[in-house]
């Protein structure tokens, strides 16, 4: 085991803001709280330890006025269905991923056979606790340290609930970590679920918590791929020696370093995952020399020294921070398969090898966002020319009017290398031709879509993305020329009402005048 973790380490020792449109808008008053939670009688089904729970979490404190961009009612529907999916999910990951029999198995669904009740019930507690005591309000800042809250819960439920698997299994000692099987499960999936919980949070609400280096980013990857599936770390494990040879005038092998990465991705699964948590707990845990084994000290001491240098040569900026999302997103998206997983590797190569992209103390110039629009006239007609002169001007953000696309002709569109297609398809209602509204967007630029409100007649789409640490929407909408022109703007105007939490609004729009 100790062996196969050494071998993998050299694959990293190698030297060298959504916003979301509010669907409600306005303020949420304590009348509305109350209405959202009704705190009952404690169900029978709770026991002491939630008790102890309820009485640990009156210690955190909340404080912080006002949103503008994510209403409450919103923010804690999206809370609670992470949270309690993210719970099923650690269930199913203790059953799965640390070679339990049956017997153990069964311990654990009795153990753990309803902490989403628990979850619901003490997150009401606490919250009409603070609705009482007055230290409610919907601020940014607030609803961070909110769901700091909901992630102390889960991390107290799976405390206790673990507490009832007492013999046996539980109580081995594990391998690189010497940690009691019980203590290893809690460790690990207690930082896999709320780094999961924060990720999804983040792309639904935009509500993110800062990350400061590039190694919050890599932290970020290797969570999502140990709370996946046995399958896809071993694909993962597989592709990166042939990933690293596609580069190999860039980034120096030798043949032994290949032949141990391929012994790697061909072992067990679970001493593949020790290889992972390893990584993540030298990258995280200040005090992981330790525990850690005197053999893999030195690929321990290599990999902090390249994050720190990493770290210390590349700027976050709004450049490498759109990259290092894509890349996130490509991970959380990816269900397996070798080209999803070498696609992802390479974006995350070419980003390393990218010349650093310093900000310099004295800059003041903001970064430009380049913005086209075409009236298409069908995007299923003359490939050759639209990718050419879409690369020849390599804007960031391509509005497209008129695509012809209905719904499922996504294939009819060209791909443009470089750039993902997202589009609004005429509806189906509609039976005359033309018609349809998107966006091609560069790789490296985070885009979210935006909800608006539904107009019969006036085909519109809505982005939204941060430049500069500012908030911008941007639309574009397509008029038939049968559309009478006040219909039109009103629709556009009633849209343009609901992005009012935003820093700035562009619309790209063009009339068809055929």
């Amino acid at each position: 085991m100790v062996g196969i973790i050494h071998s993998v380490m050299f694959v990293i020792c190698i030297k060298y803001s959504v916003c979301q449109a509010n669907d409600t808008g306005g303020n949420v008053t304590q009348n509305n709280i109350h209405e959202v939670v009704t705190l009952t009688t404690t169900p029978s089904v709770f026991n002491e330890s939630t008790l102890i729970i309820a009485n640990e979490i009156e210690e955190v404190s909340n404080e912080s006025d006002s949103n503008d961009t994510v209403t409450w009612e919103l923010f804690i529907s999206v809370l609670k269905s992470v949270s309690l999916d993210q719970l099923k999910q650690i269930k199913s990951n203790i059953k799965n991923y640390y070679n339990l029999g049956e017997k153990e198995i069964a311990k654990v669904n009795k153990a753990f056979n309803a902490t989403d009740l628990e979850y619901e019930y003490l997150l009401q507690y606490k919250l009409k606790k603070m609705i009482e005591e007055k230290r409610f309000n919907e601020s940014e800042d607030f609803l961070l340290d909110f769901m700091d809250l909901s992630n102390f819960l889960i991390e107290k439920i799976l405390e206790y609930s673990l507490a009832k698997l007492k013999e046996g299994t539980w109580l081995a000692r594990t391998n690189w970590h010497r940690q009691t099987l019980k203590e290893k499960i809690f460790r690990q999936q207690v930082k896999l679920g709320i780094s999961l919980i924060e990720m999804q949070m983040c792309n639904a609400l935009g509500l993110c918590k800062e990350r400061e280096h590039y190694s919050d980013y890599i932290i970020e990857w290797l969570r999502i791929l140990l709370n996946d599936g046995d399958a896809i770390i071993r694909e993962v494990l597989t592709a990166v020696p042939v990933v690293l040879e596609k580069y190999s005038t860039s980034i120096k092998s030798n043949v032994m370093f290949r032949k141990n990465l391929l012994y790697a991705s061909k072992t067990n699964a679970s001493a593949q995952r020790d290889v992972l948590d390893f990584i993540d707990e030298v990258i995280t845990n200040e005090n992981v020399f330790k525990f850690i084994p005197n053999v893999l000290k030195k690929c321990a001491v290599l990999l902090i020294e390249l994050l720190n240098e990493i770290n210390d040569v590349y700027d976050l900026n709004d450049n490498n921070i759109e990259e290092l999302e894509t890349v996130s997103h490509m991970f959380m998206s990816w269900n397996g398969g070798a080209t999803g997983i070498e696609d992802i590797l390479d974006m995350i190569i070419i980003i390393l090898l990218s010349p650093p992209r310093f900000i310099l103390p004295c800059a003041n110039k903001q970064r430009k966002l380049q913005l086209g629009l075409l009236n298409a006239g069908s995007l299923g007609t003359r490939h050759d020319e639209f990718i050419v002169a879409v690369e020849k001007h390599h804007v960031d953000l391509l509005a497209i009017n008129e695509t012809w696309l209905r719904v499922g002709q996504d294939a009819r569109a060209p791909a443009v290398p470089g750039y993902r297609l997202r589009h609004v398809p005429r509806p189906s209602s509609v039976r005359s031709r033309g018609g349809g509204v998107g966006f091609y967007v560069r790789l490296g630029v985070s885009a979210r879509v935006l909800p608006h409100p539904p107009s019969e007649n006036v085909e519109q789409m809505w982005l939204c993305l941060t430049v500069s640490g500012k908030k911008i929407v941007i639309g574009t909408a397509y008029r038939p020329p049968w559309l009478n022109i006040d219909i039109f703007l009103d629709a556009v105007s009633s849209s343009l009402e609901t992005f009012t939490w935003c820093d700035n609004v562009v619309l790209l729009v063009v009339s068809d005048r055929n």
